[in-house]
């Protein structure tokens, strides 16, 4: 959902935690209309806080789906990024899975997976599509593979990306290092994105998604991957600006849900200025259970979590460095 979690997409260093499982307890389990493609959407984002703009997104995605007849949607998933990912006033994972989880509880279809936010290193885009590809419709699945039709037969989910305009426009981006040019995204993860998977592309103020399909040649070579959703109500909520408004004091009601509004005031996040990964304020495991406890740690964390649960040592798996920081305490 935040363009920005994707432009530093440099590393697919990925840990395989064990035990882990996709979470399906809002994913529909049987094809409806045989004449349609099941789909499940992702929205990978900072998520730091979640707000209703990003809720809405999934929202207005469901409806161009449901409008537009072409595909079933089954199921959809918020995949917040790694504390790995270098960006300010981003809270420890815990507590942006922990905040996903508060905002889509009252949704009867989109759920919160946490293998992104678990992964030590920043996770690739395309690499996160193909964890869902793999957990829905591949080695991963094992019998539940694809989704049963009224025949007995289990069909081949088709797994697309949701994301703002601004995102699309980041396909074109460059980053100039030692005075030359580097594409911010891979080529071969454009293929990837757009050929293989697709994208539902939500517009947003002042992005020309239509014209930036004609202007960049991979969006127009797989432009037919590519849905544009038109956004009826404008809604510019900013992550960034509700950090600011909590560390000066102002209101954020009715900008985010309540329950996340009353998770960050319990919990203290984004009063001061935090390095990128570092948790603003302690987490407390008994006081806050995530849904997907087989990821999370199994021991209540005393106090604030250190910096040094954040950079993990990359020999060894993540959970097992954090049980072991946990001990320390």
């Amino acid at each position: 959902m935040n363009h920005q979690h994707s432009l530093t997409r440099t590393t697919s260093s990925v840990i395989d935690l064990d035990p882990y499982e996709l979470p399906r307890d809002k994913l529909k389990l049987r094809l409806t209309d045989p004449n349609k493609i099941p789909l499940v959407i992702v929205g990978c984002g900072s998520y730091s806080p979640v707000t209703y703009l990003h809720l809405r997104m999934f929202e207005m995605a469901k409806d161009y789906i449901e409008e537009h007849q072409q595909f079933e949607l089954l199921g959809a998933y918020f995949s917040p990024v790694s504390s790995g990912y270098k960006k300010g006033g981003l809270a420890y994972y815990k507590h942006r899975v922990r905040m996903c989880e508060l905002a889509a509880e009252k949704s009867g279809w989109i759920m919160v997976d946490p293998w992104e936010a678990m992964q030590e290193e920043t996770q690739r885009t395309a690499v996160v599509l193909e964890h869902f590809e793999d957990w829905l419709n591949g080695k991963h699945a094992g019998e539940q593979a694809g989704v049963l039709c009224s025949n007995g037969e289990r069909r081949k989910i088709r797994i697309m990306l949701v994301a703002g305009g601004d995102l699309i426009q980041s396909f074109a981006s460059y980053e100039v290092r030692n005075g030359e040019k580097i594409p911010v995204w891979l080529p071969s993860d454009l293929d990837i994105i757009l050929g293989r998977f697709g994208c539902l592309i939500i517009e947003r103020t002042g992005a020309d998604v239509h014209d930036f399909l004609l202007s960049h040649q991979s969006l127009y070579d797989n432009r037919k991957q590519v849905y544009v959703v038109k956004q009826f109500i404008h809604n510019d909520i900013s992550s960034t600006k509700i950090r600011l408004f909590i560390k000066r004091g102002m209101s954020i009601k009715y900008l985010l849900p309540d329950q996340v509004i009353d998770y960050i005031e319990r919990k203290g996040l984004y009063l001061m200025d935090e390095p990128s990964g570092r948790t603003d304020g302690p987490f407390d495991d008994e006081e806050v259970e995530v849904k997907n406890a087989n990821l999370l740690l199994e021991e209540k964390i005393e106090g604030p979590a250190t910096p040094e649960v954040v950079h993990m040592d990359s020999e060894t798996m993540a959970v097992e460095n954090i049980e072991k920081i946990q001990k320390k305490g």
